[in-house]
């Protein structure tokens, strides 16, 4: 009987090793770069034809190199304490500046400064471990500075999902990324009536040119 146990202890654990680590990846083990590698929004929104923009000091850093990039789905579970992050950092960031009399991070200076920087670092930290990280073998090479999202592939409704971005040098240096968390919306097809003895099927898209709402921003109020 022990030794019964024991076997089905030692199993439990095989399969507790052997199980793919999707979330909580260490933010120390990759290359985050926030303020270099951004996309072009409208009104706080993204979609699929908008562009990766790549700041001048990252290109001259880097020289030549390629851009990649990927949508990760989250979990539901994962994207509610996310959110409840993203939530909080924004309700902190709001009462700090109203502390201390501005309407903007740009107008604090010195010690306020340094501590609204401290703390959002913090929270930026604690959201991106809870991120899925990207797959290796799933990268999409970009060579119009575009990151297009095959919206058929999402179930109908709102899949939440991470674009990653890859900058990628010729030379030696390491890559650069920067993640984003979006609400891409699943296409609705609906079936037409019969017209003669032919049946037809026009996948109506719900959404303009792949529409993708962003959830992550790189400042709060800046």
């Amino acid at each position: 009987m022990k030794k019964f146990r024991l076997l089905n202890i030692l199993v439990i654990l095989l399969l507790i090793v052997s199980m793919p680590t999707v979330y909580a990846y260490d933010t120390e083990s990759v290359n985050v770069d926030k303020e270099n590698i951004t996309i072009e929004s409208i009104d706080q929104n993204i979609y699929s034809g908008s562009t990766i923009k790549i700041s001048e000091t990252l290109a001259n850093q880097l020289g030549k190199y390629k851009l990649y990039f990927q949508y990760v789905s989250i979990s539901d579970d994962a994207y509610k304490k996310w959110k409840d992050v993203y939530d909080k950092e924004k309700e902190w960031a709001e009462n700090f500046l109203k502390d201390k009399n501005v309407d903007s991070y740009t107008k604090l200076t010195g010690d306020d400064k340094t501590e609204y920087n401290t703390s959002i670092a913090e929270y930026e930290k604690e959201k991106e471990e809870l991120l899925p990280l990207y797959k290796d073998s799933s990268w999409i090479e970009s060579t119009d500075n575009k990151a297009p999202l095959d919206l058929k592939t999402i179930p109908e409704g709102t899949q939440p999902h991470v674009l990653w971005i890859k900058v990628e040098p010729e030379g030696n240096e390491q890559s650069v990324y920067n993640d984003f968390v979006v609400l891409p919306k699943g296409e609705k097809k609906e079936e037409l009536p019969k017209t003669g003895d032919n049946m037809l099927f026009v996948g109506l898209g719900a959404i303009l040119v792949a529409g993708i709402a962003i959830v992550s921003y790189k400042k709060i109020n800046a």
